[in-house]
């Protein structure tokens, strides 16, 4: 059977909770570590995300990483990931306008260079 091995994004090894269909499948050890049988399972730790993982049918080692919660809930900051679709909208049209007004007064300043 292959093991799974459950890790936070640093490496270290966590004690999670293997659930698989909402059923206590076993908990890991200190390395994090725990042999399971090829399935579809869920991993939970305390103050981490859950994380939701496949075991294939292969002898192989499966690396399990997961976020402490206060990265998941972090609000989206910075200008464009607060942008609404309308917003976006305008952006545009601006942008048009903005470049549209260069390219004619570009054109008509060499016009009025050359004659």
């Amino acid at each position: 059977m292959p093991f799974i091995q459950v890790s936070n994004r640093d490496g270290k090894p966590l004690s999670a909770e293997i659930y698989k269909d909402s059923a206590l499948v076993g908990i890991t050890d200190a390395q994090g570590e725990l042999e399971l049988p090829a399935a579809d399972y869920k991993a939970k730790a305390i103050g981490y995300d859950s994380k939701s993982f496949r075991v294939p049918n292969q002898a192989k080692r499966v690396p399990i990483n997961m976020r402490l919660l206060s990265e998941v809930n972090q609000p989206e900051q910075g200008f464009f990931k607060n942008l609404k679709q309308q917003d976006w909208l305008v952006l545009i049209a601006v942008s048009v306008v903005v470049v549209s007004f260069a390219t004619f007064y570009t054109i008509k300043k060499r016009k009025n260079a050359k004659g």
